[in-house]
């Protein structure tokens, strides 16, 4: 199920492990695919949005590190 759909980014709600917020992957057009964790939802939703974005906004598939790098960093930070 999409929730909302922009010309930068796509957001879809999709059954996930319980302990797994999202997921985020880059798309052919330059876009992105954000799936979000269908069982969570509130603020726990928002904060997992929120931290899918962050990758976008950090330009984190740009940085040629692993994502175990860039969420041990991101730890770190508090973020």
């Amino acid at each position: 199920m999409t929730i909302l759909e922009n010309c930068d980014y796509y957001i879809r709600l999709i059954p996930l492990p319980g302990s797994v917020g999202g997921v985020l992957t880059p798309n052919d057009d330059g876009s992105y695919s954000m799936y979000l964790n269908d069982k969570h939802f509130g603020e726990m939703l928002l904060d997992d949005y929120m931290h899918e974005y962050e990758h976008i906004l950090n330009c984190d598939f740009d940085a040629g590190k692993c994502i175990r790098e860039i969420e041990r960093e991101r730890f770190k930070k508090g973020a």
